[in-house]
This record gives C-alpha cells, structure tokens and sequence, in this order.
C-alpha cells in the first residue's frame, strides 16, 4: 500500500478523535438537566477478508467510543495487510467518525439520529469519501434482560470517489438499509443475524448487500465479539453472485470516567 493513503488515514483519525471531543464537551454544556457522566470504551479487532480477484487481507481496526447522557461519538482507524506480498490487499483501509443523539429513550426500544464522515482507500490510485446520516431503532430485551431483540436503520450517503486517471471525481447518492434480530440467552451471551447494505468495516456500493452473524460475550470488564460476513453483488437480481466473506473478532474495554 501507497505510504500517502497511510498518512491520509491517520490525519483523519487526529481530525476524527479532535471532532469527537468537541462533540462531547460540545453535549455537556449544553444538557440543563444535572451532568450525566462521561463513559468510554476502545475496541481492538482484527480480522481477515477476501473479495473476487483478490488474495485477501489481514485487517487491524481501532475504535474510541465516548457518550455523554444522549450523546455519542466514535472514531476508528483499520488498517489492511497483503496475505500474498506484492499485492495492494487493502479491502478496508479506512478511517471514519461517527456523532448520534438519542432521540427516544424507552423501555424497550431507543431511536438514534446518526451522522458520519469516512475516508477509504479502494484500490491504488482510488479512494472515495463518505458522507451521510442515518436513522436507527433498538428493540427488545436489553442486557439484564433474557429474549429477543433487534435493530433496524435507514438512511443516505453522498459518495465522492477520486480515481487518478480521471480528470474529476465521481459523485453519487447511495440509500442505506439494516435490519438485525438476534436472540439474547443471558446477560453474558447472545447472537445477531443482519442484513445490510452498508457498514463501516466494508467499502459497500450500491446492491451489495451483507448478511453478517455475530457472537457475543459481555462481561462486566470486557466484551468479545465475533462475526462472519458473506458479500453479496446485485443479490436480488438473477446475476447475484457471492462476491466476498469476513471474519472478524474484537475486543472492548469499558474505560470508566466521570465529569461534570
């Protein structure tokens, strides 16, 4: 891989991690209620991915999370390793943030608004920038909770793909879609099965579809986490083809703070 497109990542991910605490300290100031306190987590994942023409990739991924009463933000960092040396590899080199505001908080089911920014490196001498927002629902049983639950999202993102033999970058407008049920058996395990049209491990387009199963262990100083994707291209369409799979473990520890 390119070293520019390294450096580029990076300098997305100062930019990310200086917008995400912004972004609390903007929530902070401006809840009238008594201060909630500040809570944080970092996630560390590794995974390996392959897709149609190409050998593979070991993939690193880091994750920050903060949230503030209603308010979240994250920012993350992948980074995409050849299996086979002499080959680009990079299926998810990318570097993105993410801000949400609750805007229903129930018993049983949260409403989230969502918006983010990512930077991607596709392949040498292309990469595109994400911009878009997303709408997303949490239902069911929550963690002190046995049961079922679920999440569905629906939302838009601009694209802006640069290619350097082009004279100037592509735009185009792609909607986004989830929908997710799993089953949880205690408050330590459960499993999720999703469908997908985008997510922030991927470099998705549009009708490419992800179908995702996920196994999780939570624990009160840690969480593990372990999906298996397959790909699909124009899945609903008779020239439906698999056009890749992932599977990824992860990390997470809760770092507990407080603030006023």
């Amino acid at each position: 891989m390119i070293g520019g497109h390294r450096g580029i990542c990076v300098l997305g991910l100062v930019a990310t991690l200086g917008l995400l605490g912004a972004s609390v300290l903007w929530a902070g100031e401006n809840d009238s209620s008594a201060p909630p306190s500040l809570t944080c987590a970092i996630t560390q994942g590794a995974g390996f991915e392959a897709e149609t023409g190409r050998p593979g990739a070991l993939v690193l991924r880091e994750l920050f999370e903060a949230s503030w009463g209603r308010y979240s933000a994250s920012a993350d960092l992948s980074s995409a390793i050849a299996v086979v040396e002499g080959t680009d590899g990079a299926l998810i080199d990318s570097a993105g943030v993410h801000g949400a505001y609750v805007l229903r908080r129930g018993a049983r089911t949260d409403l989230v608004f969502d918006c983010f920014f990512r930077y991607r490196f596709l392949v040498a001498g292309a990469s595109d920038l994400r911009l878009g927002a997303i709408l997303r629902g949490y239902w069911g049983a929550g963690r002190s909770a046995d049961g079922i639950f679920g999440d569905w999202a629906v939302g838009f993102e601009g694209v802006r793909t640069a290619i350097d033999y082009l004279p100037a970058a592509l735009w185009e407008g792609d909607p986004l879609a989830r929908a997710a049920v799993g089953w949880r058996f205690s408050p330590t395990w459960s499993v999720l099965g999703a469908v997908e049209s985008f997510s922030d491990e991927d470099s998705t387009y549009f009708l490419r579809t992800l179908f995702d199963l996920s196994l999780a262990a939570e624990f009160a100083r840690c969480a593990l986490h372990a999906d298996f994707m397959l790909k699909y291209s124009d899945f609903f369409t008779p020239t439906g083809y698999l056009d890749g799979l992932a599977l990824r473990l992860a990390l997470r520890l809760p770092l507990h703070g407080g603030g006023k």
